[in-house]
């Protein structure tokens, strides 16, 4: 006896063949864009927000070798002191989370500190947004 009844799963036929339910997803499925990359400022400004003791410490020493007299003060010669604990501002537990990459930002911002206008020599940057 093969009468089904109401308590029977319903009998699922499936029209599509494989390669129309393919065709099928791909024309009804939303385009999802890839993730951008942030771009060098937006990765400096999360950054810089994590880690603002480096600042600081950057200040610091950029003033400390005005007022010892240095006319030309390298933003990397800084990070490489502060790298090495060689600063006035004392590093946290492990040290200063340094990145490279930031090092011109950190002198660009440096330079909006009144004391600290023209203390860095600036280059334009490729794809820069300021």
């Amino acid at each position: 006896m093969n009468q089904r009844t109401l308590f029977d799963a319903p009998e699922v036929i499936d029209p599509l063949t494989p390669e129309a339910r393919a065709d099928f997803t791909a024309r009804h499925t939303p385009a999802v864009a890839p993730p951008r990359k942030l771009s060098i400022d937006e990765r400096f400004r999360l950054w810089i927000r994590r880690n603002p003791l480096v600042y600081t410490a950057f200040c610091e020493e950029a003033r400390r070798l005005r007022a010892n007299g240095t006319n030309r003060i390298g933003a990397k010669q800084i990070m490489e002191m502060l790298r090495r604990g060689e600063g006035s501002v004392k590093a946290p537990e492990g040290g200063f989370n340094l990145n490279n990459d930031f090092t011109a930002s950190l002198a660009r911002m440096a330079m909006c500190e009144p004391d600290l206008d023209g203390a860095f020599e600036l280059r334009t940057r490729k794809g820069a947004s300021r």
